[in-house]
């Protein structure tokens, strides 16, 4: 069996249980210091870490704000020794290459758990708002690994025997452990921006559908948009899955399919589909690691049915914004022949004439994109620099 490329071991003390003065700094020789420092103790190691042969190598102390400041760890400590509530004690390790390849340095592992723990806080059922955290990344000559602690800022669950709130008991459902832990292999498998420019691009392709660039289901797509606009309720939700629009859904699904079935639409949209599904052959892989069914995290299925859903409620809502229009511009027409003219006009040119504003929510999200990128190389480049200072 392939070794798993991220392995996570999570124990808890509670008020008064053995070993929780090391956790919350009642004592000299304490967590957070082993963290911060790295320093080697046979205790320490026995209690953290299988690696005991090998010395330990500290980047720093810090949580989501950056770097810890020797004020920072001191208001820390106070608030460690004063809490009645559990604390967390989280260790993420890597397999040697993959923690190499990905944490170089503490600002990866910095924004690795800043991206990650807030899922893990949730499958906890914990407010990611109302927790403290603080952790360090140490280096050998194998593993890379993150020492993590958390705990809660105030009690927040109701307690039907004193009628008031208390902490949350320390153990941890295992669902939560091994989200976070499939969390943190999709954060390094690469950034999203192809979900972002396949909804662009879709959107995009709309619009050309409804100003009538030479499409062949230009003319079927209008009568399903007619069809539409004449029958949306007039009270109660109109959402794309609300019980309201049951009735219709048919008729969106084939608004939505004429769209997604041009061949334009298709070819644009492969490069980004066909990269989400290499990402998805790394979750599979991924999981066998873990032993785990990937059917959960698998992205492309996802986005699928989640694009479908978006371009269905965009429909819906500009059909009902310009019918809301139509209505405004009746009350001030009292011959026959105009009001068809502004239902007709109103109903045909629906989503062209709103779909403008949404070309200039793309160009906004291309410029975003663009400064990414751009971002992505600088970092890149520093990187490599230093990565040749370090050889040196």
């Amino acid at each position: 069996m392939p070794t798993p490329n991220v392995l996570a071991r999570i124990r808890y003390y509670e008020v008064g249980s053995e070993g929780r003065d090391f956790y919350s700094s009642s004592k000299k020789d304490d967590y957070l210091n082993y963290i911060d420092k790295g320093i080697k103790s046979d205790k320490a190691v026995r209690d953290y870490i299988d690696y005991a042969g090998n010395e330990e190598k500290s980047s720093g102390l810090f949580w989501g704000n950056g770097m810890l400041s020797d004020a920072d760890k001191k208001e820390l400590r106070k608030k460690l020794r004063s809490t009645k509530s559990c604390i967390w004690d989280l260790v993420v390790s890597f397999e040697e290459n993959y923690g190499k390849r990905n944490l170089k340095t503490a600002e990866d592992a910095m924004e690795m758990l800043k991206s990650n723990l807030p899922k893990l806080f949730k499958g906890m059922n914990l407010d990611p708002e109302n927790v403290i955290w603080a952790a360090g990344m140490h280096t050998n000559t194998q593993h890379r690994h993150c020492h993590v602690f958390f705990f809660e800022k105030d009690p927040t669950f109701y307690d039907r025997k004193t009628k008031g709130r208390k902490y949350r008991r320390g153990k941890i459902p295992i669902k939560a452990v091994n989200g976070f832990k499939m969390s943190i292999e999709n954060y390094f498998v690469g950034p999203m921006e192809s979900a972002k420019r396949a909804r662009a691009i879709a959107m995009e392709e709309t619009r050309n559908f409804v100003e009538g660039n030479g499409n062949d289901g230009d003319s079927r797509l209008k009568s399903v948009l007619l069809e539409l606009y004449r029958r949306i309720p007039y009270e109660g939700k109109t959402a794309y899955l609300s019980d309201n629009m049951r009735a219709l859904r048919s008729l969106v699904d084939e608004a939505v399919d004429i769209i997604q079935g041009s061949p334009e639409f298709q070819s644009r949209l492969k490069p980004h589909l066909e990269e989400m599904k290499e990402r998805d052959k790394a979750i599979r892989d991924t999981c066998f690691k873990q032993k785990l069914n990937p059917e959960p995290y698998l992205y492309a299925p996802k986005f699928e049915t989640n694009l479908h859903r978006r371009m269905a409620n965009e429909i819906i809502g500009i059909l009902v914004r310009k019918r809301d229009e139509e209505a405004e511009m009746l009350k001030s027409s009292s011959h026959p022949k105009q009001a068809q003219r502004i239902r007709m006009r109103s109903a045909i040119s629906a989503l062209e004439e709103a779909l403008y504003y949404r070309e200039k929510a793309i160009e906004a999200e291309e410029r975003s994109y663009r400064e990414w990128k751009a971002r992505m190389g600088e970092w890149e480049r520093h990187r490599k620099q230093s990565e040749k200072d370090f050889e040196m």
